[in-house]
């Protein structure tokens, strides 16, 4: 009884671990840029051309988002403990960074609407959509990641 119970929790360690350590081939770190690049522009280029883009829009931000997601799960070149540990403070700035974010732009800009305008808005209007927050975090993180290694080398 005791045994199975243990081993359990073993399989649920190495599954845990599994999900934690999964990383990409280094060669998609450019497939990812690629795509949130070719999905950056596109959209650049469509909201030129029309402003009536409605699906397009949504697909190519969700493009733009799994794109930088393959960035950040790519391996780097040398794939050791510093860069895991350099991974994992470049996570924790980036969720805090990303908490902060959404909690402090609606009264951020607020604030300015009404400095600028004399206008008084609810907060409620400049809620943040759940790709602008990912995007924030997403670029956070890959900024941060690359400062950070840039100087513990």
């Amino acid at each position: 009884m005791n045994k199975s119970k243990e081993s359990f929790c073993e399989a649920e360690q190495r599954r845990v671990d599994a999900l934690i350590n999964f990383r990409l081939p280094h060669r998609f770190k450019l497939l990812g840029y690629l795509i949130a690049g070719g999905a950056f522009l596109t959209l650049f280029i469509l909201k030129q051309v029309s402003e009536n883009i409605g699906w397009e829009r949504d697909l190519l931000q969700k493009l733009m988002l799994i794109g930088l997601l393959v960035v950040v799960l790519a391996k780097e070149k040398v794939e050791d403990e510093r860069i895991q540990f350099l991974r994992g403070r470049a996570f924790s700035i980036s969720f805090i960074l990303g908490v902060i974010y959404a909690a402090v732009l609606p009264y951020i800009e607020t604030a300015a609407k009404y400095l600028i305008k004399g206008e008084t808005v609810d907060t409620r209007v400049f809620q943040l959509g759940d790709f602008q927050l990912l995007l924030y975090m997403l670029m956070i993180y890959i900024g941060f990641f690359q400062v950070l290694k840039r100087r513990d080398s």
